[in-house]
């Protein structure tokens, strides 16, 4: 939600049967030692002042960005695979695609080489090197699987970086398919 790093919110129920990771103080009813980091509080409370005001409004254009460029992928490159349902209720800011052929590795380096940044795996499998079991689940191929990259769209984002990241993308995938033919 673009507050600091380090800090966040955890709602525990009653009888959640949480246990402590580090023993010590009785702080936070038992649950954490240390001492809070105030000033990390401070922003993480503004940052969630400023994220869910207006949530649905922040939801739409989020949406928006999302399918925007989604609109832009289809209509400019050939042979891709929407992973994300488009259902509206799936997640407002995030959209899977596969580029059967190419490595998402390989393409996910091109596109930082030129500022941006995307994932090849969602943010609970970040560091493994192996194919997406919820891709696998889904019916993907291996290639597909492979060739898969996270987009992640932000409230930040803005639709001029929507068609900057489209026009690198294209250009990155047209030079990696070429190179496949080889």
């Amino acid at each position: 939600i673009h507050g600091p790093k380090g800090v966040g919110a955890l709602y525990i129920g009653n009888h959640s049967g949480i246990q402590p990771l580090l023993h010590g103080g009785g702080q936070e009813g038992g649950l954490r030692a240390g001492t809070e980091n105030l000033p990390a509080i401070a922003g993480f409370a503004k940052a969630v002042e400023l994220n869910f005001s207006e949530p649905r409004n922040k939801q739409d254009n989020l949406r928006n960005l999302k399918n925007r460029f989604y609109n832009l992928l289809n209509d400019n490159i050939k042979d891709i695979r929407i992973n994300t349902p488009e259902d509206s209720r799936a997640a407002p800011h995030i959209l899977n695609v596969s580029f059967p052929g190419i490595k998402g590795e390989v393409l996910l380096r091109q596109l930082e080489s030129k500022g941006v940044y995307v994932s090849t795996g969602s943010a609970c499998t970040s560091g493994r090197n192996k194919t997406s079991h919820v891709l696998e689940a889904m019916g993907l191929k291996k290639t597909e699987a492979e060739g898969a990259l996270r987009f992640s769209f932000s409230v930040l984002n803005t639709p001029d970086e929507i068609d900057y990241t489209e026009k690198v993308l294209v250009s990155a995938v047209t030079k990696l398919q070429k190179m496949a033919k080889f």
